[in-house]
């Protein structure tokens, strides 16, 4: 549902809408000063999106990435702003156009790869330069991504390349063993705080996570373990290390 008012130009080749209101599904947001230039044979699109609630599956299903699975691990609610712009017909634009944003958005729940976080904090930017091409033909920047899992904190920051590539590096700090996916629920006797400073590479599809990991204060059934360092890589069978192992 949208509700809205409009200005058009004087020319008839460009209509303001001031401000529309929209909900979809269990999503609420707002558009202010959204523009829609038709003139010289091309069309773009400006706007600021305020968002006062987003969950991710709605983001995905507006951009038809609902069923994809590279994106379907990551699912939360999402607030904050979003500046849009998409052309089509002008310099560099693919047919079926160009989408540039930028996003400061503050998570209430986030799941990433099935590890939950009680909030977040995200400003980066997505540009979709090749809509055909689905995500592998869009680009991502991360300037900053700080999410928290009770009093521990994980800090990501990099990039997403055209074709999928990763760049990117994260940091976690005071990580409870206890409250970590995989280990916690597995192994309730233990408990400890988890460390640790990881590059990103590989692509969506077949990431490669390589991580310097520190364990303090390791306790197992009451009984004090100590501390503990340990290199960690994340991969997939194409990795050329797994052969070599």
């Amino acid at each position: 549902d949208i509700v809205t008012d409009a200005t058009l130009d004087r020319d008839g080749f460009g209509v303001t809408f001031p401000l529309a209101t929209a909900t979809r599904r269990d999503s609420r947001y707002a558009v202010h000063d959204l523009y829609l230039d038709f003139h010289h044979d091309r069309f773009a699109l400006d706007g600021r999106l305020d968002l006062a609630r987003l969950t991710l599956a709605d983001f995905y299903d507006v951009f038809s990435l609902e069923g994809d699975e590279r994106f379907s691990p990551y699912q939360g609610v999402t607030r904050g702003t979003v500046a849009i712009r998409y052309t089509n017909g002008f310099p560099g634009d693919s047919d079926s156009g160009t989408l540039r944003t930028i996003a400061s958005l503050d998570f209430d729940t986030i799941s990433l790869s099935g590890y939950a976080f009680d909030r977040g904090h995200f400003e980066g930017a997505f540009d979709w330069l090749d809509w055909s091409r689905g995500a592998s033909g869009a680009t991502l920047t991360i300037d900053e991504g700080v999410f928290h899992k009770g009093e521990g904190t994980v800090v990501v920051a990099g990039e997403m390349t055209l074709g999928g590539s990763l760049r990117m590096s994260a940091a976690a700090d005071r990580i409870a063993l206890r409250d970590l996916e995989g280990i916690g629920d597995r192994f309730p006797d233990l408990d400890g705080i988890a460390s640790l400073t990881a590059s990103i590479s590989g692509t969506a599809e077949e990431m490669r996570v390589d991580a310097d990991t520190l364990l303090s204060n390791v306790v197992y059934g009451g009984r004090a373990l100590g501390d503990a360092r340990a290199y960690v890589r994340m991969t997939n069978d194409g990795d050329p290390w797994v052969h070599d192992a």
